[in-house]
């Protein structure tokens, strides 16, 4: 089978058969080259790795076509290897210099399968992931080249958080990635991405820059969404032998036979480090994905917690209610919104201490006939340990893969616990809880806070589906 390409106004994209590497080049001069996909995995009998290469896969489709994010040329292939189906598409958008791809995963075998990760991106010489399991002893071809520019220059990468309370940032050759060793107890970071060590060596969740800043070029990687599973990047800087890896989580999630799995779309963009809004094509294609509605005004409002944090009360929300209303000419906030420490100590949500004697209702009813939006903090997959729900439903909380309550954290109770989003329980559990803030209390503006717990690592009731796909049912 010859070899395949795709071709825009910004990029060419070359992939190599039977051996699957792939290239893709900027007109501005950026390369990617030689770059391998893998996928590891294990079944009953042990672990094994598929590491990228297209022996017998058949093209499905070649050519022009519409979609999601306009104009593409695009290419599938399908592949069958050991009862599993691996399905790879690409896609180059014809509007803007953005690059997508996925890799898709189908069981035809009589066993299940664990799915650990699928590499989707794996380029210079420490970008590798897992080596594979059943060829231990064999060596690796070496990977490919990742170029900016022609003469390498002053190289730095932005990293992109896991959670508010991760580190976001540019860091360069001298930095090392900030962490802390109180993480563990403090916040829990994704688990299954290490924080690296060493200098110019850092890691990013869902998307990250690698940048050229003497030449003001940059490259962007990552994912449209992360409704499938999550996707992390671990970037090497090296001035003349830069790496980048970029993986999708499979959190040993079970395919079992006939079930399949297909990953979010990746995506590369070209950075113009210099543009007013460098990554705006990536953002307005993450919007398309998402079904973002970018028209909608913002909501603007006052919080109760950056004044009174958890010492909130019914007085102090009226008083400022009062102002708030008062002052709408000059000031034309929309919305009051009541944040955490409303709550009964002991009690589950909705349940007011206190310093709320008349209710949330009468409270909610009180900012309406005030012309403004009530809102209110709700945190629905975190508790703390010893709180009524968690005694009464210990069933309810994720476990780790050792049948121990999962940590949650401490930033918002010291040890606090996750529940298990895809106990049916939960699920009913959370959507009464929805509807009796809405329907019930009255308000129509919610901020839901504390949703990392939801998807910490474990054991779960349906163990068939990601963390991401827990979170996005």
């Amino acid at each position: 089978m010859p070899n395949l390409g795709l071709e825009s106004r910004f990029f060419s994209f070359y992939l190599r058969l039977p051996e699957g590497r792939w290239d893709l080049i900027e007109r501005g001069g950026l390369r990617v080259e030689e770059t391998r996909l893998g996928v590891t995995l294990r079944s009953a009998q042990g672990g094994l790795r598929w590491d990228g290469a297209l022996e017998g896969a058949e093209v499905i489709h070649q050519g022009r076509e519409t979609g999601l994010h306009g104009p593409v040329e695009s290419l599938r292939l399908r592949m069958v290897s050991e009862g599993l189906v691996f399905s790879l598409e690409f896609a180059m958008c014809l509007e803007g210099p953005l690059f997508l791809w996925r890799v898709g995963l189908l069981n035809e075998a009589a066993a299940a399968f664990w799915l650990d990760s699928v590499d989707l991106l794996q380029v210079g010489p420490h970008g590798q992931g897992e080596p594979p399991v059943r060829r231990r002893g064999a060596a690796r071809p070496p990977l490919g080249a990742l170029r900016l520019h022609p003469d390498p220059g002053d190289l730095a990468f932005f990293s992109n958080g896991f959670q508010s309370w991760s580190f976001a940032g540019a860091l360069g050759p001298r930095d090392r990635m900030p962490r802390t060793r109180l993480g563990p107890i403090l916040w829990p970071e994704n688990p299954d991405t290490a924080v690296p060590r060493g200098r110019g060596d850092f890691v990013a969740h869902m998307f990250g820059v690698l940048s050229d800043r003497a030449h003001r070029r940059g490259l962007l990687a990552g994912f449209l969404s992360q409704r499938q599973a999550f996707g992390s990047l671990r970037c090497r800087l090296a001035r003349y032998s830069p790496s980048l890896r970029v993986w999708a989580h499979g959190d040993q999630v079970e395919i079992r036979p006939g079930a399949a799995i297909t990953t979010d779309w990746a995506c590369l963009q070209a950075v113009d480090l210099d543009a007013p809004d460098p990554i705006a094509p990536y953002l307005r294609a993450v919007a398309s994905e998402n079904e973002v509605r970018l028209h909608r005004p913002v909501p603007v409002g006052w919080c109760s917690w950056y004044k009174y944090m958890r010492g909130v009360s019914q007085s102090a929300v009226e008083s400022n209610l009062g102002w708030a209303a008062d002052q709408r000419a000059a000031i034309p906030l929309e919305i009051v919104q009541v944040d955490d420490g409303y709550q009964a100590a002991e009690a589950e949500m909705l349940e007011t201490n206190e310093r709320f004697p008349a209710g949330l209702p009468a409270l909610a009813h009180s900012i309406r006939a005030r012309g403004l939006t009530p809102g209110l903090w709700l945190a629905p997959f975190i508790t703390r340990p010893g709180s009524a729900l968690a005694r009464r439903h210990a069933g309810w909380l994720q476990r780790t893969r050792h049948g121990l309550p999962a940590n949650a954290g401490s930033t918002w109770a010291p040890l606090s616990r996750g529940l298990d989003v895809t106990q049916p329980e939960v699920i009913a559990y959370t959507q009464e809880l929805i509807r009796r803030a809405v329907h019930d209390a009255g308000f129509q503006y919610l901020k839901l806070d504390f949703v990392y717990a939801g998807i910490l690592v474990g054991r779960r009731h349906d163990p068939t589906v990601t963390r991401a796909q827990a979170l996005d049912a």
